[in-house]
This record gives C-alpha cells, structure tokens and sequence, in this order.
C-alpha cells in the first residue's frame, strides 16, 4: 500500500470509530428508522406502479401484546426480477371481519396512490373474514372495483385441511415420513450415510426389514397403520381423502393452461385459456400472437430449450438464478410483436399460490416485537418489519442530503 492509501485507510477507520461512539437517543433511532422505512415504501410503490401487473398475499396473525396485525405482501416483476414485498403490517384494533380488513387496506392503498386496476390475484388462508361470500374480503373487493378479481386459498392451508382427515391412523407414518426427509434435506448424504439413516429408522421402527438393501414397510407397528388405511376395508376413507385433494385443488386446476401457457405457449389451446381476470389484454391478439409465435421455429425452440435446462439441468440452474426469472427473462427477451403474450405470462407469474411470505413476515414480527418490546408504536413496528423484510436498501445519502437541508434552515 502507498503511503496515501494507508493514511486514506487509518482516516476511514477514525471516521467509523467516531461515528460508532456517537450517542444516539431513542428518539433519534426511531426518526431515522421511519425515515429509512418511508424511503423504501417509496421506492416498493413506484416499482408496483410502473410494473404491467401484482398480486397480493394477505393473512392476520396475533402479535405478543394480543393485537391483530394484517399482513399485505405484494408480488411484482421489475425487469427480469421478479419481487416479493411486504408493503405493510397493519394493526387492526378490535373485532375482525371482512369489512374492517377492507377499509384498512383500502385506506392504505389510496394513501400509497397504488395503482389497484393492476392487481390480479389476492391470495388469502380461506378464513371467513377473507372469503366470505358477502362480507368477506375478497367479496367486498371485487363490489369495490366491479370486476373480475382471481383468488386462490393458500395451497399449503389447503392439504393442511386435507391431512386432518387422516387423524391417527397415518400420524406414526407421518411422522416417519417428515423425520426421514428432513435428515435427507438437511445433508447431502452419500450412501454409507444412507445405510446409517436406514439403521436408525431401523432402530427406531423394529418393525422395518431388510430386503435389498432397503428396508421396506412389510410389518409391524407402523406397517400395520399405514395398510390398515390402504385396504380395502379402508378403501372408504381413501376415496374420501382424494376426493378433498380434488375439491380443494379445483381452484387452481380450472387455470391449468394458463399456467402451462408461461413455458409452453407453443402447446397453448388459446381457446380454453381465461383471461377475463388479467386487464388490458385483448383475447383475439393473444390468439394471433400465439398463431405467430406457432409457426416461428426459433422461438418454438427457445421455448423448448428452456423445458429441456429445466428437466435436465435444473439443479445447477436454481443455484445461479430463481426459475421464475429465468422464464421472465425469456418472455422478456421476446419483440414487441409479442406484445400481449409477454404481459399475459408476466400476469401469471406474478400469482401468489400460498400465503407463505406472509407466514414468513409473522415470524419476523415475533423476533421484532417481544415481551421486552411490547410496547413499539404502530408506526415503529411496521417500519423495523419492512426494513427488516426488503430487498431494497435505503439511499443513505439522498437521506443525508435531506437532513443538511433540514438543519440549514
């Protein structure tokens, strides 16, 4: 190092010492906090506003002081990145129905001038309040803006609903089941690992026998359960459980080929696809776009190109970027001509499935707000929950500028 880059390097380090050493108040971290937290809420809406469509994941949970807190996360594609935002926890005092998630969201919304005539899906847990058929929130949401709004039940609370049919009877399968496949999720095992795996199921399960290698569900204990439930004196209760797998699904399976449609329009029947939910796009150009794409031989093949990287190549692919970008990215790479076919696949890759994010905001909201913080504002809580959620960082110097211009005057 010359001479000017170790004193360049000894000034940062006094520079950072100082500014660790600075006193700061309560107040002080709660204001630049809120300032922080506005400046990303600015940049999330901007972002939601400019992208051709979102979709919305909401859910209500109980915070440590016993007070509801409504969840909103937002699904948007910016560029060939698809974002996943929390815009808001909102605190909801009193009773919770339909109406009163729907004035609070709503109120939020106009506050935040988002752009609501570009949602798509609102997904929910299927609680009453969200989906009821007059006063829930969804119901209350569609009257609101008179038009067609597509929502899908959390699939994860859907086969949640359906393994409570299985009571007892698979619960020690079950068991067996998640314990062997967390062990195998959690370790790359090699197969001198696998036959350790094997001898402790073993261990564990005495009813488990050996038979080339593998030890197969023949007797005992466990087995017992598991075909008591597979015979036919129990072939009731399996068509029963196919059939609420069946019914609960059937949301999502009405929109099979316009799912299929994101990475094999080439296969498309364009005139079993609905695209009454999705604004703004013509039935009749997507079928002539889809007629064109059809016949041109090289977008045909990047398409199937891509199935093929997915199907042969995939885990070395999720290691360098997310499936759904890389789908973006190729609807992206498409010529204007393709106009309506590139915002139809944005619309439907921007669909939330499950209510996961917001599950994942209530797990970070019970390490924000706890028995020793009780007591956070409003205002704070939702703050440290986005700071805490985004994948935007706050433009520190335009904040900087912002206070000097603050204090001049």
């Amino acid at each position: 190092m010359t001479r000017s880059n170790i004193k360049r390097h000894f000034e940062t380090r006094y520079i950072i010492k100082r500014i660790k050493d600075m006193p700061l108040s309560a107040r002080t971290v709660h204001d630049r906090t809120i300032m922080m937290a506005k400046q990303v809420e600015d940049t999330q809406v901007k972002d939601i506003n400019a992208a051709p469509y979102f979709s919305l994941a909401l859910d209500e949970s109980t915070d440590i002081s016993h007070l509801s807190q409504f969840s909103v996360i937002a699904r948007y594609a910016a560029g060939d990145t698809l974002c996943e935002e929390s815009l808001a926890v909102l605190p909801m005092k009193g009773s919770i129905r339909g109406e009163h998630l729907f004035k609070s969201f709503i109120e939020f919304a106009k506050e935040k001038n988002l752009l609501m005539d570009k949602r798509i899906v609102v997904c929910t847990d299927g609680a009453p309040c969200m989906v009821g058929k007059n006063r829930g929130f969804v119901a209350l949401l569609r009257e609101h803006e008179n038009r067609p709004i597509l929502s899908f039940h959390c699939i994860l609370h859907q086969e949640a609903l359906c393994a409570k049919m299985c009571g007892e009877q698979l619960g020690e399968v079950m068991s067996l089941v998640i314990w062997v496949v967390n062990f195998i999720v959690a370790r790359a095992l090699n197969d001198r690992q696998f036959k350790i795996l094997l001898d402790v199921v073993g261990n564990n399960y005495p009813g488990l026998l050996l038979h080339s290698n593998v030890r197969w569900l023949s007797r005992g204990k466990v087995l017992s359960r598991f075909a008591a439930c597979l015979s036919i004196g129990n072939t009731g209760f399996m068509s029963d459980l196919l059939q609420s797998f069946k019914a609960r699904s059937g949301e999502f399976r009405e929109h099979t080929r316009l799912f299929k449609f994101i990475t094999h329009p080439h296969e498309c029947a364009v005139d079993k696809v609905d695209l009454s939910y999705i604004p703004g796009v013509s039935i009749r150009d997507f079928e002539v776009e889809v007629a064109d794409l059809k016949a041109s031989d090289m977008w045909v093949n990047k398409f199937k190109s891509l199935n093929e990287d997915f199907k042969h190549k995939w885990t070395e692919m999720k290691k360098l970027q997310p499936a759904d970008e890389l789908i973006v990215k190729t609807w992206n790479a498409l010529p204007v001509t393709y106009h309506t076919l590139q915002r139809v696949s944005i619309a439907v890759l921007t669909m939330f499935g499950s209510t996961y994010a917001c599950e994942q905001s209530f797990s970070h909201l019970n390490s924000i707000k706890t028995n020793l913080r009780s007591r956070l504002t409003d205002e704070s809580l939702n703050a440290c929950m986005k700071l805490n959620l985004t994948t935007y960082q706050p433009d520190y110097k335009a904040i900087s500028k912002t206070m000097q211009h603050q204090k001049s005057h």
